[in-house]
């Protein structure tokens, strides 16, 4: 009787492991699958900021081009202009400046918001 008890006791114990096996993967799955979610989710969220920035960063460089051109333009029409000109220079200087600004601000808030990004998923 004590083999015919051992076996049973054996059968019991080996039916309880494949059910907890059975639900561990289950529950690994569940967990897997919304990982999975947040993981999409956050890829979404960096690129749509991505491509934010990278406007904000085209949209910068193209007004110091454009700044440069005004610099340019006013010193070199300076001598022609007895000195009038020097004001679009001076304007050209300032959106040189400001189109810098804007990519180095677009820059930074790209690196913080990735960071700010990452934090919030941990």
């Amino acid at each position: 009787m004590t083999r015919r008890n051992s076996q049973r006791d054996l059968v019991e114990l080996s039916e309880e492991l494949i059910y907890n096996i059975q639900y561990s993967i289950r529950l690994w799955s569940v967990r897997r699958r919304e990982t999975i979610q947040t993981l999409r989710s956050l890829a979404d969220e960096l690129m749509e900021h991505h491509k934010n920035v990278h406007i904000a960063k085209v949209s910068g460089s193209s007004a110091s081009i454009g700044g440069f051109v005004l610099l340019a333009t006013g010193f070199g029409l300076a001598p022609v202009t007895f000195g009038a000109s020097v004001i679009l220079s001076a304007v050209g200087g300032a959106m040189c400046g400001l189109g810098g600004a804007t990519v180095a601000g677009s820059s930074i808030a790209e690196w913080n918001i990735f960071k700010q990004s990452l934090q919030l998923r941990r």
